[in-house]
């Protein structure tokens, strides 16, 4: 179990880095777009580049940009990199969940999409003693990914 261990702790900490990464940048996001909404007024495509609300610039401006100046604008980068963090953290979120309650019964990926829904699981402990089979007794080991023994 110390690989599936592993890929769950990945998601998790995947997870949980781009919930921080939102966090931090949701104040200055929001500031940012009622910044926006005020000067060029509420408009589905963007006053500027018209690529739609957060009117991001296209790949090639950015380029055109970036080799004249040597910097790409803060505003930009704030725009595009808090929306993917929102919706990375979101997902990886749905899937943590998924694969937590795949523990919690007992089944292995494979197992939950090709057994019946009616089917008994003959590998199914209870939610306690299958936590404690994929994760280790240790709460602090629990955490770690560093290869643990489990009963």
């Amino acid at each position: 179990y110390n690989n599936y261990r592993n890929f769950v702790l990945l998601i998790f900490y995947v997870m949980l880095g781009c919930w921080y990464g939102a966090c931090m940048l949701a104040w200055d996001f929001c500031d940012m777009m009622r910044k926006y909404a005020t000067l060029h007024g509420f408009k589905l495509m963007g006053p500027q580049y018209g690529t739609g609300f957060l009117d991001l610039p296209p790949p090639w401006t950015l380029l055109k940009d970036y080799r004249k100046t040597g910097r790409i604008d803060d505003d930009v980068i704030l725009r595009a990199v808090f929306p993917f963090l929102l919706f990375v953290s979101i997902c990886m979120f749905v899937f943590f969940l998924d694969h937590m309650r795949s523990i919690a019964k007992g089944y292995t990926t494979l197992e939950k999409k090709t057994r019946p829904g009616n089917a008994v699981n003959p590998f199914d402990l209870g939610a306690t003693k299958n936590f404690e089979r994929v994760f280790g007794c240790s709460l602090i080991n629990m955490t770690i990914p560093f290869p643990t023994r489990t009963k």
